[in-house]
């Protein structure tokens, strides 16, 4: 049900792209392509992801890495690997970097949103013990946890909606993405609060140190764009 929601997502997003850059005469080709080659790149980095989080049950069972049927992804390191894998396609393109990466970015977490309710359906994804009215039963566990994939999905649409608005309007190249990689990154140092036993390296939440990370390069790339117009 996770891969059939990605997948549903992600098709919706790209047809609604394919009519935008008609209507900006762009070739449609070149966006099918650096879909192709950004997804490709990103569900590499998403098993990379989590395979080093979980690196203890596969170096015991090395087999599993590439057994992807079984789940087990990573949206942080999609995020990266999918970035790069897009810029690297483009720059061998000769297309606008950043204006394509825009046209990705303000679509990107509507198909995080949409996706995170394969969690639900898997019944993964929950945060801590809760007694909150709104807390998932998960029936292996007889309990009630936090729902952290609705959390996440609420959230995700809420910077979709703001990122659409933000496409309607003259801004320079560049500025729609950073704002995805800054808002995305926000929600998920928030949302690891609530994870139970998350990545952690010498005591330091993995997630939330990344998403500070990719935080403080954006603003600073931000920062130097501006400086140079």
């Amino acid at each position: 049900m996770y891969g059939l929601l990605i997948a549903f997502s992600i098709l919706i997003s790209a047809l609604f792209l394919e009519k935008q850059i008609k209507h900006e005469n762009k070739n449609p080709d070149t966006l099918w392509g650096l879909i192709f080659w950004t997804i490709l790149a990103g569900l590499l980095g998403a098993r990379l992801y989590h395979v080093l989080d979980l690196r203890a049950y596969y170096l015991l069972n090395p087999l599993q890495i590439f057994a992807v049927w079984n789940g087990g992804l990573g949206v942080l390191g999609g995020i990266i690997f999918g970035l790069t894998g897009a810029i690297i396609y483009l720059i061998l393109k000769h297309e606008p970097i950043l204006e394509w990466l825009d046209r990705l970015a303000a679509w990107a977490p509507f198909i995080q949103s949409v996706s995170r309710w394969g969690n639900y359906f898997n019944q993964e994804l929950y945060g801590k013990k809760t007694t909150l009215p709104w807390g998932i039963y998960i029936t292996n566990q007889n309990a009630r946890f936090h729902p952290l994939f609705l959390y996440e999905s609420i959230l995700d649409l809420l910077l979709f909606i703001f990122l659409r608005q933000l496409s309607h309007k003259k801004l320079k190249n560049g500025v729609i993405t950073l704002s995805y990689l800054i808002g995305y990154s926000s929600i998920r140092i928030v949302l690891e609060e609530f994870r139970i036993s998350p990545w952690q390296i010498i005591g330091l939440n993995v997630a939330q140190l990344v998403s500070i990370l990719i935080i403080l390069g954006s603003v600073i790339f931000l920062i130097y764009e501006n400086k140079r117009k």
